[in-house]
């Protein structure tokens, strides 16, 4: 492969597509299936000729993505979160092309950093981070006399995200070479495939044309963590106990003076 399509070679090679076929066969339910109605099973049946035929599409430039099937789950707030299920192919390219990217972007924007928690890889010389991580990390602040909590989440983030921003700033300017850049953004352009068959209440959650990154995609959540990694650092570089999870954070605080300072940088840093 010429170094001229490092990326999508990397990401169209026979093991990077297998490996993304593993992680999604066991992370979803046999009767998952985006438009096509593909299942987990039915690829699976045919998995040989399948990962043949995405990686001949993918070098030879022809590879297309499907189209979202639109499906909500109600939160616990009684609000319905509005998911993108992806057909189960697109998932693997999806899955190929995050892998290639978070190998790029982690050290890049210093992703895997003291304040975040969620979306990062576990990875041999490192420890795993999550929700118990972050739970652990808010007890040692705690025992360290911070009382005081500053407790945030950014209203609709994913939604609001400017996607083309973000991909002319910060995802192609630091790629090493442009092979991957056009199947990059053709994820953010999927349409919805089932609108007509929504209640007019459930298609208000997903506007025409609208920015944002989709919820239930394999890029949204490295992007998003990428979108927010200058928040991470500046709250790091000022001393603030930050401990975020993907759009929900706490900052724990000695006092209620700290907590307010934490306040106005975060501010700051939002609406620039």
């Amino acid at each position: 492969m010429p170094r001229s399509k490092y990326l999508l070679g990397k990401v169209a090679r026979s093991d990077s597509l297998q490996a993304a076929w593993r992680h999604i066969s066991e992370h979803a339910t046999k009767e998952s299936h985006g438009m096509s109605e593909e299942t987990i099973e039915s690829f699976r049946s045919s998995l040989s000729s399948n990962i043949k035929e995405i990686r001949k599409q993918l070098l030879g430039g022809t590879y297309k993505f499907g189209k979202h099937r639109a499906a909500t789950i109600d939160k616990d707030s009684g609000k319905k979160r509005p998911l993108k299920i992806t057909d189960i192919r697109d998932c693997v390219v999806q899955r190929a092309m995050t892998k290639v990217l978070e190998d790029i972007f982690e050290d890049t924007y210093k992703l895997y950093n003291p304040a975040s928690y969620a979306y990062l890889r576990k990875k041999s010389k490192r420890p795993a981070k999550g929700v118990q991580a972050a739970i652990k990390q808010m007890l040692t602040y705690h025992q360290e006399n911070c009382e005081y909590v500053l407790e945030a989440d950014i209203v609709n983030f994913f939604d609001k995200v400017k996607v083309d921003i973000l991909l002319d700033e910060k995802i192609y300017p630091k790629l090493p070479d442009e092979t991957i850049n056009k199947l990059i953004k053709e994820v953010f352009e999927m349409e919805i495939g089932n609108r007509d068959d929504l209640s007019t209440d459930e298609r208000n959650l997903y506007p025409e044309g609208s920015v944002g990154l989709p919820q239930g995609g394999y890029l949204s959540p490295l992007f998003a963590n990428i979108y927010l990694s200058e928040l991470d650092q500046a709250m790091i570089k000022a001393r603030f106990r930050l401990i975020r999870y993907a759009d929900n954070f706490i900052v724990m605080c000695k006092s209620r003076a700290e907590a307010e300072q934490a306040y106005k940088l975060v501010k700051k840093i939002w609406t620039n």
